[in-house]
């Protein structure tokens, strides 16, 4: 028993797109482009470019995409650096905000153990 033959860009019997309708990127009716949420984006980039490579930061094994403008919509690959957290963190200013906040509490618990 062979299969029934299904034009291309028609629906088979279980509401199915046939092969050859092709329904990615553009092409879909529910494609928004930019006009994404920056977690659409940014699952759109881990998709698009896997992690590979050392970390262009330090050498070390890359874990993390980084948007070098900050605009997570725009994944141009001159706008992608493959680093590890420690050079993402950095990068993001992150590891400046817990460096800050370590020296707060190591000053309010020298204070408070000083009464």
């Amino acid at each position: 028993m062979t299969a029934p033959t299904i034009k291309p860009g028609t629906r088979d019997a279980l509401g199915r797109f046939a092969p050859g309708n092709d329904q990615r990127l553009e092409k879909n009716g529910h494609w928004k482009g930019d006009a994404v949420s920056p977690e659409a984006a940014r699952d759109r980039l881990k998709r698009r470019m896997p992690i590979h490579g050392p970390c262009e930061g330090c050498g070390a094994k890359a874990s993390d995409r980084h948007h070098k403008d900050g605009n997570t919509r725009n994944n141009d690959p001159s706008n992608i650096a493959q680093l590890c957290r420690r050079c993402h963190m950095k990068a993001d200013g992150r590891l400046a905000k817990i460096a800050a906040m370590d020296a707060w509490r190591s000053r309010r618990e020298r204070k408070v153990g000083g009464r």
